[in-house]
């Protein structure tokens, strides 16, 4: 995902509309599958570096935090990095004396690839709990089949299992004890 900014570079306070629709390999970690990832973003040359702003969106494969199915999603990013370029190529000796700024990608040549920073977009737009659907029951906890569906025969649990020991505590078992 490379865009030249050979031309932009040139020219201090120049912009440069860019739309790129590219399949970028894998998707940021394993939880989920990338499709293509379409990019639309500016460019602009601030004079000391190139600025990049737009959005990223990507149909994904997701699996369901509940029921753990996967299903087909829609991401969208937003994307602000800077670039600056190194006036030699990577491992010779530059004599960069530029100051170091974690905020801010260096690249060499005409080209700045935008594959990193979209896949690092994309990465934090996935949910952290992704769900098919918000009704989405689960699984059932004691035979594993999917909640509400008609083969699961196991009674619903009343209240939280953690409490079950109070709930005894103050069902009545047909005799009357005042506690005082």
């Amino acid at each position: 995902m490379r865009v030249n900014v050979a031309e932009l570079r040139r020219q201090p306070g120049a912009r440069q509309k860019v739309t790129l629709l590219e399949d970028i390999g894998p998707g940021p970690d394993e939880s989920c599958r990338l499709g293509l990832v379409e990019v639309e973003a500016e460019l602009a040359n601030t004079g000391l570096a190139i600025s990049l702003a737009g959005v990223a969106r990507a149909r994904v494969r997701l699996r369901c935090s509940r029921c753990l199915k996967e299903f087909d999603a829609m991401l969208e990013a937003p994307l602000e990095e800077r670039f600056r370029e190194v006036p030699d190529p990577p491992g010779r000796e530059s004599g960069f004396e530029g100051e170091e700024d974690e905020d801010v990608i260096l690249y060499h040549g005409r080209e700045i690839d935008l594959r990193e920073p979209v896949l690092e977009g994309l990465a934090l737009a996935v949910p952290m709990q992704p769900l098919c659907r918000l009704s989405c029951p689960g699984l059932c906890p004691t035979c594993g089949i999917e909640g509400g569906s008609a083969d699961c025969g196991c009674a619903p649990e009343h209240g939280d299992p953690r409490l079950a020991a109070l709930r005894r505590l103050t069902q009545d078992d047909g005799h009357s004890k005042e506690r005082y």
